[in-house]
């Protein structure tokens, strides 16, 4: 008999807080995910594959909830742990900085997501080309922290716009 803490029904937990994340019902779908990852930490370790997912699935929901203190740390660990995985240029790592970039802007961060961003860009481009979906959804990205900013807010941070995306 399974019971509540197997591995298969924490990861039947996270495909079910999935489904309500694509219902768009985030404030469900956070509920579930914080639970299970808390079960997944405790019963897999927070390395296990169950626990990453679930991981990823509850700073999604908090990034879709615009909650960037509670998102901040584990975006931060996302992108640590993505790093020293795979390196600083591969894609998965990118995608984390990218989440990272999205986390600081909810949180009015943006002197600290304008350089994550141009970074993600310059490497995208010469890896993949200017034209390739995750470039251009990068540089959407960081052009819209420049639409999001008042004109003080712009002028204190046309720095982080003007240099490189090149």
């Amino acid at each position: 008999m399974i019971g509540v803490e197997h591995p298969d029904t924490l990861y039947s937990w996270c495909r079910v807080a999935s489904l309500e994340s694509i219902a768009l019902n985030y404030e469900e779908a956070l509920e579930i995910y914080a639970r299970t990852f808390e079960s997944c930490k405790r019963g897999l370790g927070e390395d296990h594959w169950y626990s990453i997912q679930c991981a990823h699935g509850l700073l999604t929901a908090l990034i879709s909830l615009k909650d960037s203190e509670r998102a901040l740390p584990l975006a931060l660990k996302a992108l640590k742990d993505k790093k020293q995985a795979y390196g600083e240029s591969h894609a998965k790592t990118l995608r984390a900085m990218e989440r990272l970039a999205k986390v600081y802007s909810i949180g009015g961060r943006v002197s600290e997501a304008a350089p994550l961003l141009r970074l993600v860009i310059q490497i995208r481009k010469r890896r993949l080309g200017p034209k390739r979906p995750e470039t251009i959804r990068a540089s959407w990205l960081l052009i819209n922290l420049g639409i999001n900013l008042t004109n003080l807010e712009r002028l204190s941070c046309s720095r982080f716009f003007i240099r490189g995306i090149d």
